[in-house]
């Protein structure tokens, strides 16, 4: 019960996160994203309703990995320095840290939560933010790392 507690807290937070980080959505033209299908073992789940916006939810119960991301447009004023720092703040007041990592994601610790997330933009069709968020706990957090780290990593080069 617990484990599945704090899979419910991860996506809630991120869900959290992601509307307190993208509040200034630009035109209400719908983003979209590619399927993130982390591998074997992922489920995916039903994901969170956003406004303008897509979302997408991943979870493989057997190793305690967690996947979300969020996509919204967003104005040509919003830029990802703000974005992060803003993140910070709110995870702050959720009292979760966050810490650069050389591979340019952000490490995400506290209330038993450990993770990566990435925010990145995306300049077409249209302009918008993605924030991906993936969690694990003490079940397989080798792998679920490892998961998580290439997840973020393919993302990444795929908002380029």
């Amino acid at each position: 019960m617990r484990r599945a507690l704090g899979a419910a807290l991860a996506l809630c937070a991120s869900a959290a996160l992601a509307t307190a980080v993208f509040a200034q959505v630009g035109d209400e033209s719908a983003a979209t994203m590619p399927d993130l299908n982390p591998g074997e073992g992922w489920q995916k789940l039903e994901p969170t309703a956003i406004k303008d916006g897509r979302s997408q939810a991943w979870s493989d119960p057997a190793a305690g990995c967690h996947l979300v991301a969020f996509e919204l447009p967003v104005t040509n004023s919003v830029g990802v320095e703000p974005m992060r720092k803003r993140l910070g703040a709110v995870m702050a007041k959720a009292n979760l840290a966050i810490s650069d990592e050389a591979s340019g994601n952000l490490r995400i610790t506290g209330k038993g939560i450990t993770g990566l997330a990435a925010l990145s933009l995306i300049e077409s069709p249209t302009r918008s933010a993605k924030l991906l968020a993936c969690y694990w706990n003490e079940r397989e957090p080798a792998r679920c790392q490892s998961i998580c780290q290439r997840v973020l990593q393919e993302q990444s080069k795929a908002s380029l």
